[in-house]
């Protein structure tokens, strides 16, 4: 028996944690199916995207999700993007401390 345990993501996908082959037990699991047979396909390794092996609950198969890995370019974006969002706000905030009357 072959045992593949997952961590639900809804009703109809977990992601693979675990293939356990040459199993003995077939004790009722919530996390994770016995077969006597399945396929593992192989992932696309040449498309720059981070495979991430996937089980379908409803049908019993595994596929993969690719992922954009996070790069150090997108990291430095992101954080420049965020850095202005706060500097405008910083600048508004002025803007509405010096309208204010004072007491």
């Amino acid at each position: 028996m072959i045992l593949v345990r997952f961590s639900k993501i809804n009703d109809n996908v977990g992601t693979v944690q675990m293939i356990e082959h040459n199993t003995t037990s077939t004790s009722s699991l919530d996390d994770g199916f016995y077969f006597e047979n399945i396929i593992v396909p192989d992932p696309v390794r040449d498309n720059g995207m981070r495979p991430v092996l996937r089980i379908d609950l409803k049908k019993k198969e595994l596929y993969y999700d690719y992922f954009i890995p996070e790069t150090v370019e997108t990291m430095v974006t992101g954080l420049q993007q965020e850095n202005a969002e706060l500097k405008q706000a910083v600048a508004e905030l002025t803007m509405l401390m010096a309208a204010a009357p004072t007491a």
